[in-house]
């Protein structure tokens, strides 16, 4: 066999496992969306009915909490006080805590009678979302198959989400948690910490209680991905530690 035909036979397989990838990235985006979509409809939740799902405090303050969002954009609210809070107070904590997350964003382009279809449209985009991160990670570590699926939407489906999903600004970090995971891999094996500060960043911006959380199982997991790994001698390992933790 000439070299001109291996290097299209090359080809042709590098093309199909880039088909392969991307077909995965959108199979793993949008059937958890169709999931939801479909239970959405079953339980008649709106537009597909007179329920809404909004549980808990998803119904007493975060509606609330995206209209006040929409109005810090139109001008009719400010973003470091408001006389809409109590008796009137700062926001910072509220706006760190809440809003800060880029899915908020769809709250502009509803009126305020619509906003429990904002939030049932963010939760969905959300669930989503982690199972797009969670297939960044596999087809980073394991062979790009269709049986990470599998795991992809076993992590969107988990209990937590199941569970806590209705605080929607919590998911920003479950979406991020994949691939904080597989930048604390890429320090190990390539001493790349870029990637890892700015992933980070963000997991904490977008909500700093879970991004606290994050930033714990990323100190564990760090040693423990360490330790694994097996670099040369005990001198090393600690060395990368400090280096980690500074």
């Amino acid at each position: 066999m000439d070299k001109d035909k291996i290097n299209k036979i090359l080809k042709k397989d590098i093309d199909n496992e880039k088909l392969k990838k991307i077909l995965l990235y959108f199979l793993a985006f949008f059937i958890p969306i169709l999931v939801i979509i479909i239970i959405f409809a079953y339980l008649k939740v709106y537009p597909f009915g007179e329920y809404t799902y909004l549980p808990i405090d998803s119904y007493d303050q975060y509606i609330s909490f995206l209209k006040y969002f929409k109005y810090i954009f139109l001008g009719d609210e400010g973003i470091f006080y408001s006389l809409g809070k109590s008796l009137g107070g700062e926001t910072y904590g509220l706006i760190a805590y809440y809003l800060l997350s880029p899915f908020n964003l769809i709250a502009l382009f509803f009126e305020d009678g619509n906003m429990s279809l904002a939030f049932s449209i963010i939760l969905t985009l959300k669930m989503g979302a982690t199972g797009l991160s969670m297939m960044y990670y596999l087809n980073r570590n394991k062979k790009v198959k269709f049986t990470n699926l599998i795991f992809a939407f076993s992590y969107v489906f988990c209990s937590y989400i199941i569970t806590y999903g209705f605080n929607i600004m919590w998911l920003d970090s479950v979406i991020f948690l994949p691939i904080v995971v597989a930048s604390i891999e890429d320090i190990i094996k390539e001493k790349k910490y870029l990637k890892y500060v700015i992933v980070l960043v963000f997991t904490l911006i977008t909500n700093y209680y879970i991004g606290f959380m994050v930033c714990i199982f990323s100190a564990i997991y760090f040693v423990y991905k360490l330790l694994l790994y097996k670099p040369e001698n005990r001198k090393e390992v600690l060395k990368r530690i400090r280096n980690f933790y500074d």
